[in-house]
């Protein structure tokens, strides 16, 4: 939670008081604890001269791309410090320009919002987050295939594909 206490308006005798308990040797912590405020306020108000901007320096396209796709490797990856990588190695090993492993669907990794990450082997039958699991895949495949091992999926895929051509066949006779 934001602290805004450094917003409080405090008295000119407030202030000269804090003032004075610094200069008898109090730190900046214990003032903040005694007026029930952030370490930032105290110094705001013993150095008022300063002035305060927020600095937002603006990211190029590309620094915000690579940031969305890092975000992306994080997700995927969930913490596991022994199988951690990076942008880079994305590209080395897929390029920028790749396919859906399930689909063939052309994808751009300069775009995150247009694939998903997927375990190849899912997590929940012992696939491990490494980069050699990652399967890279257009979302509507990924959600479609859930849980499933790449085979499993394939053989769904085939029986929903055998069963609505028995049903047009039926349906022409």
């Amino acid at each position: 939670m934001k602290d805004y206490s450094y917003r409080i308006k405090y008295s000119d005798e407030d202030k000269a008081r804090i003032a004075e308990l610094r200069s008898e040797g109090w730190n900046l912590k214990k003032l903040a604890e005694e007026y029930n405020c952030s370490i930032t306020t105290i110094f705001r108000i013993l150095n008022p001269h300063i002035k305060y901007k927020h600095k937002r320096t603006e990211l190029k396209p590309e620094q915000i791309r690579r940031h969305n796709i890092q975000h992306k490797i994080n997700h995927f990856i969930q913490k596991d410090k022994h199988n951690k990588f990076t942008v880079e190695d994305l590209y080395t090993k897929f390029g920028q320009y790749t396919q859906c492993y399930i689909t063939g669907t052309y994808i751009d990794l300069s775009k995150p919002e247009t694939y998903h990450f997927d375990h190849i082997i899912p997590k929940s039958k012992g696939g491990i987050n490494h980069i050699d699991n990652l399967g890279i895949c257009i979302p509507q495949a990924n959600l479609a295939k859930s849980a499933l091992d790449y085979e499993s999926f394939v053989q769904f895929c085939r029986a929903i594909v055998n069963y609505y051509d028995y049903k047009l066949s039926c349906n022409m006779i």
